[in-house]
């Protein structure tokens, strides 16, 4: 779909940006499990992930929203993700 996309309107931006939608579309199941189970998720994968495109967008050679979108996205979902799971351990512990 993205592809198609970024040729009709030749701008890449709406193939990153159908992609990125698509991913954090695919995490609502991981978010939804953490938040009924948060003591069965392992944060150290979504620490080391949040990590890893959070320098990723060091290394780019280009600054744009079509460069950044995806890492930058990805990043903040799982740290918002590490935040409500760790939230959830305090209020389901009591």
């Amino acid at each position: 779909m993205a592809l198609p996309l970024w040729y009709l309107t030749n701008d890449p931006l709406w193939a990153v940006l159908t992609l990125t939608t698509v991913d954090l579309l695919g995490f609502a199941p991981t978010f939804r499990k953490a938040w009924q189970q948060p003591f069965e998720e392992q944060l150290s994968f979504f620490v080391l992930m949040s990590a890893k495109y959070m320098i990723s967008l060091f290394a780019l050679a280009h600054y744009s929203l079509t460069t950044m979108a995806f890492p930058l996205s990805v990043a903040i979902a799982c740290i918002l993700f590490i935040i409500m799971v760790i939230l959830r351990r305090g209020v389901v512990a009591r």
